[in-house]
């Protein structure tokens, strides 16, 4: 289902991406695998005596962090040592302290991280550790599926070949029945990606005619629902669905139970009396 509502499963992904902000534990310090930082990595600076400068950022991709009081620091490729010594050094030389101590910390490496990418609340690169490795925390943690988002999530494999490098799962299914999804362990450079849910469009005497996410099992009613129900002056009688097949139009009637497909343009026509 493309909505998060009191009634699907899925609005419990969005309350856990909050929970797990706040009770996620700060990953362990420790250098990227050749010693050095680089862009996408998230570091802590800390400043003896000055806390206030105590700071935790992501290098941007150009390879610097903003940092207070000396602005932009170009810190990728720099030991955490040495980026401790350039910070320090700028901050002397600025006379913003005087013997400053610094000590810098890789807390997040990107070669320990995936991406998350479509549809959720916060797209980007996440940490993967033993206790946050799974599908389902890897969403909580981007922030949950948005109303936009599809009915499946597609995970691609780093470290696979073929077609096995491709992985669907049925979201609303995994959540409802504990699909394989619930169970599906995660690797650092992975990529997960919640596609936009395909679109139905309805027009005519509705009250909120335009385009809807579709959902499994959608029916004209559903539809009509959303689009804030048949406007006044109109009827349920002579619906018609149009559909473009093969470059042509082809229009049919429907009734309030028929199933709407992807693309398909219902139109609710006004009332003869």
């Amino acid at each position: 289902m493309a909505f998060l509502t009191r009634h699907s499963p899925r609005h419990w992904i969005g309350f856990l991406g909050f929970a797990v902000l706040l009770l996620l534990p700060l990953s362990p310090a420790h250098a990227g695998p050749n010693g050095s930082i680089a862009p996408g990595d998230v570091i802590a600076v800390q400043v003896y005596g000055h806390s206030d400068l105590n700071v935790t950022t992501p290098v941007a991709a150009d390879g610097t962090i903003n940092y207070p009081l000396i602005g932009q620091v170009k810190v990728a490729g720099l030991s955490i040592v040495q980026a401790g010594k350039v910070i320090a050094q700028a901050l002397s030389q600025g006379k913003f302290i005087r013997q400053p101590e610094v000590t810098v910390y890789i807390r997040e490496n990107l070669a320990d991280q995936l991406s998350v990418l479509g549809q959720v609340g916060r797209p980007g690169r996440y940490a993967v550790t033993t206790s946050n490795d799974r599908l389902f925390d890897v969403l909580a943690m981007a922030g949950g599926l948005t109303q936009a988002a599809g009915d499946e999530v597609v995970v691609i494999r780093a470290k696979e070949e073929g077609s096995n490098r491709r992985v669907a799962i049925d979201i609303d299914r995994a959540l409802r029945e504990g699909g394989p999804g619930e169970d599906l362990r995660l690797r650092p450079g992975d990529v997960v990606y919640v596609p936009r849910a395909s679109m139905v469009y309805i027009y005519g005497q509705v009250n909120r005619p335009g385009a809807y996410p579709i959902s499994r099992g959608m029916t004209v009613r559903r539809l009509i629902a959303l689009a804030g129900g048949v406007a006044k002056g109109g009827s349920t009688g002579g619906i018609k669905i149009t559909v473009r097949k093969e470059g042509e139009s082809q229009t049919r009637g429907a009734r309030m139970s028929t199933l709407v497909l992807p693309g398909e343009v219902i139109y609710v026509p006004e009332s003869l009396f």
